[in-house]
């Protein structure tokens, strides 16, 4: 197997919260980044402008570092989409919670079909999250002396 060339571009992270209240630092804080671009997003508000601009951004050689996978894109296709650009662009893609790695740059159909994978992981990681939320929204609160109240 050939090594890899030794990148030497710049690090960019990319935050987006899905409403007003989150914290925006949290996402990435601490990592060393030469750049970050945030964007807040509301039901009324979905044009990501910050992340337009990122896109715009990057260029061969730099690594794009997320908190997690769906922080780029809001559904499956939208996913591959943005990875299949990143791609063809030289950028490579860190999701920290995921903790994975997606190298630049990988235009085989092996490549192709891991972005596939990664996009059906994407929608399940989502949906499992989904009903995660759900349940404990479900779930009775418990009394002041801590326990359940059923």
């Amino acid at each position: 197997m050939t090594p890899q060339p030794q990148l030497h571009g710049r690090r960019i992270g990319y935050i987006r919260l899905n409403t007003l209240c989150g914290d925006l630092q949290r996402q990435l804080e601490g990592l060393p980044l030469d750049r970050v671009f945030k964007d807040t997003i509301s039901r009324k508000r979905q044009f990501l402008a910050q992340f337009a601009a990122m896109m715009n951004y990057v260029r061969a050689g730099d690594t794009l570092v997320v908190q997690r996978m769906d922080r780029l894109a809001r559904n499956p296709e939208e996913f591959f989409r943005v990875m299949y650009t990143l791609s063809r662009k030289g950028v490579r893609v860190e999701c920290l919670t995921e903790d994975l790695t997606i190298p630049a740059e990988d235009d085989s159909a092996l490549g192709h079909f891991i972005l596939l994978i990664m996009s059906a992981f994407w929608e399940a990681s989502r949906s499992w999250t989904s009903e995660r939320q759900r349940a404990v929204r479900a779930c009775p609160p418990a009394t002041e002396d801590g326990e359940e109240n059923y």
